[in-house]
């Protein structure tokens, strides 16, 4: 029906804000109708159950190693153990990286399905014990998120060249068509310049 077919000033169509109900309910809408100016004549309504989507939940990331040096250290980097509704699989991944905890996370790997992650990291900085924290965000389908984090050591290295890991992540990059490897090599270069 069309809004003049409806009583006036009834609010038409429903709309109902992001974030409003709660993850994992299920909310029941109800559309009551009857003959216009009489409610007891023709009463009908229609009624749908519609279940809020939640995010996945329950996994952890970890890295081995724990500690390394800077640019040069290789991270294998995991995420693991996530729960969700089948219906919302699959489950895609984001990885990330924070020196400071009030910065924001400087992207390693845009959202794929992989789980996995292999990664140099900068040098974490020296005020903070040169710990760095690494984000995983998981979605899932309907893009539903959650996170999780684990922490690493990365110490300074006064033996690399940052000017030729660049070139080489570009080089990797363009050999294996993985863009996020010129994300990562502009990032972790920034970090330790």
């Amino acid at each position: 029906y069309s809004r003049a077919d409806v009583v006036p000033g009834l609010a038409y169509p429903l709309s109902v804000p992001g974030n409003t109900l709660s993850p994992g309910s299920t909310v029941t809408f109800r559309l009551t109708a009857n003959y216009a100016g009489d409610t007891t004549l023709f009463p009908a309504f229609s009624e749908m159950a519609v279940v809020i989507n939640a995010p996945p939940s329950g996994g952890y990331v970890t890295s081995d190693p724990l500690t390394g040096d800077a640019l040069s250290t290789v991270f294998a980097v995991a995420t693991a153990s996530w729960a969700d509704d089948p219906a919302d699989f699959p489950l895609s991944f984001e990885y990330a990286y924070r020196t400071l905890s009030t910065q924001p996370a400087l992207t390693l790997q845009s959202r794929t399905t992989s789980n996995t992650l292999s990664t140099t990291l900068p040098a974490g900085l020296a005020s903070q014990g040169n710990v760095i924290t690494l984000v995983c965000v998981v979605y899932d389908s309907f893009l539903a998120t959650a996170s999780a984090t684990t922490t690493v050591t990365v110490q300074p290295s006064a033996t690399v060249d940052v000017s030729a890991y660049v070139d080489s992540q570009i080089a990797a990059s363009l050999s294996t068509g993985n863009a996020d490897l010129v994300s990562q090599a502009i990032a972790n270069a920034a970090t330790s310049i």
